[in-house]
């Protein structure tokens, strides 16, 4: 079943919940990683999944044509989760909700738990999403791709029409970026 197939299942009584099904064994298990990378406990975490996934059925419609269903599930998954933090105000200190037996190759989560020790989880996921935002489009794209999915450079070679040396430095650049924004930030964030 195509994504286009889902999504006009979704928009009918008759076919919703075989759209569903496929929806969720498709994309389910990525969308929940993405939720539990920022939520991090797992009884928070299914609460928060099945709320983007009513979300995303309750808003089909308002996906674009030319759009990616898994770049909108994707969107509404970060927000449900982001929005969760904001209202229960946690105050743990996971970095970026990464645990540490996750493999982090570029020495990012290093940096992170260093720069953002005492900080609350909703404060760092926060700082993340602000230095996410200041990249450039294309180094964006990567680094969400990259850091949140482990999406392989070849996949994203196909993805973005490009060569995977460039893809790997936009990756390196970004991850440039976004360390110098954390330590930048927390810094001046523990100094208040």
């Amino acid at each position: 079943m195509k994504d286009s197939d889902i999504v006009h299942g979704l928009s009918l009584s008759n076919q919703r919940d075989a759209a569903m099904r496929e929806l969720t064994e498709r994309y389910g298990p990525r969308l929940f990683q993405r939720i539990k990378s920022i939520v991090t406990v797992d009884a928070d975490a299914q609460d928060v999944y099945q709320n983007a996934l009513i979300k995303a059925l309750r808003g089909i419609e308002n996906l674009k044509a030319d759009s990616s269903l898994y770049s909108w599930l994707y969107r509404i998954a970060s927000n449900e989760a982001l929005d969760f933090l904001r209202k229960r105000k946690r105050t743990a200190s996971t970095p970026f909700g990464k645990t540490g037996d996750e493999p982090q190759s570029d020495g990012l989560a290093n940096s992170r738990a260093a720069e953002t020790k005492g900080m609350g989880a909703s404060e760092i996921e926060e700082m993340l999403a602000n230095a996410i935002a200041q990249l450039p489009e294309q180094q964006r794209k990567v680094f969400k791709a990259r850091y949140f999915d482990e999406t392989p450079y070849s996949q994203l070679a196909l993805t973005f029409q490009k060569s995977e040396g460039a893809l790997k430095a936009n990756y390196h650049h970004a991850v440039q970026k976004v360390t110098t924004f954390v330590r930048k930030h927390a810094t001046t964030s523990t100094l208040s």
